[in-house]
């Protein structure tokens, strides 16, 4: 899970505007547009707590309407093939924050419901859920065996580092988690 290389692909539907990664990151492309520099940058998402903590991104340029959009979806627009046409996309982790490619399929609402029916049956260490840590630049500085272990080593509490985990919270001392794979 740590050190992997960023890949970027256009975003579908909005070629030329917008770029997703491999990672679950999206930027605007740099363009020269009415005689000035659009410079690209890395967007800002949001956590919607009325849509089950998915991660969003507003996309809009002009000539075109603005739209929200889930950024896994869109991860998985551009990485994975859907040669079935399937409707949804499920993260494989439970962490509907880790939006990396890797944590993404394609699936039916009837899979995407038995999955999530028989949650974490295997996240489980011998001293509790197993997580990884991660600083401010997306650097992973650590596995630990239980959210305990991470907490006392990191100096985070264990109920904010469940409240990443969860979706409600996106730093604790400077540190995000995910469940180890």
């Amino acid at each position: 899970m740590c050190n992997k290389k960023e890949l970027w692909l256009p975003v579908k539907g909005w070629e030329g505007f917008y770029e997703v990664s491999n990672l679950g990151n999206i930027r605007s492309v740099a363009r020269y547009t009415d005689h000035k520099m659009i410079y690209g940058q890395i967007l800002s998402k949001r956590v919607n707590a009325k849509r089950f903590n998915y991660e969003e991104i507003i996309l809009k340029a002009t000539g075109k309407k603005r739209v929200n959009k889930k950024v896994h979806r869109v991860v998985a627009e551009a990485f994975l093939l859907n040669p079935n046409q399937l409707p949804q996309v499920n993260h494989i982790d439970f962490n509907v924050n880790n939006n990396a490619v890797e944590n993404l399929e394609w699936v039916t609402a009837k899979e995407n419901s038995n999955h999530s029916r028989h949650r974490r049956p295997d996240m489980r260490g011998k001293n509790g859920r197993m997580v990884v840590a991660f600083n401010k630049d997306g650097v992973c500085v650590g596995e630990y065996g239980s959210i305990r272990d991470a907490g006392r080593s990191l100096g985070c509490h264990g109920q904010n580092i469940s409240s990443i985990l969860s979706g409600k919270g996106r730093y604790a001392n400077g540190y995000t988690f995910r469940d180890k794979v």
